[in-house]
C-alpha cells in the first residue's frame, strides 16, 4: 500500500466511509442518545446577572488563597453573601 492510498483511507474513514478491510458487526443493543446534559450553573439561571467589579489585585489574591480552604464557596457567592449582608444593614438604618 502506497502512501497516498492510506492517506486518501484515512480521508475516507473521516468522512464516514468505511475502509475495506473494516467489517461491520451486528449490535443488537438499541442505540442510546448521548445528548449533552446542559448544567445548572448559574451563568445560565434566569435568577442570576453577571456584574464586573475592580478590586486590588493584592486584595483579589487574598480573597482566592482563603477560599481554596473553602471549598464550598465561589468568589461570586462569597460577594453574593457580603452584598446580601450590606442591603440588610442599609435596610435596618
Amino acid at each position: 500500500m502506497n502512501k497516498a492510498n492510506r492517506f486518501q483511507n484515512l480521508s475516507d474513514a473521516l468522512k464516514g466511509q468505511h475502509l475495506p478491510e473494516q467489517v461491520e458487526e451486528k449490535n443488537d443493543f438499541p442505540l442510546v442518545s448521548k445528548k449533552k446534559v446542559k448544567r445548572g450553573g448559574k451563568r445560565s439561571d434566569p435568577n442570576f446577572v453577571q456584574i464586573g467589579v475592580y478590586v486590588n489585585k493584592d486584595l483579589h489574591l487574598e480573597i482566592k488563597k482563603l477560599l481554596l480552604s473553602h471549598p464550598n464557596i465561589d468568589m461570586s457567592d462569597l460577594v453574593g453573601q457580603l452584598l446580601q449582608r450590606w442591603v440588610e444593614e442599609q435596610q435596618s438604618d
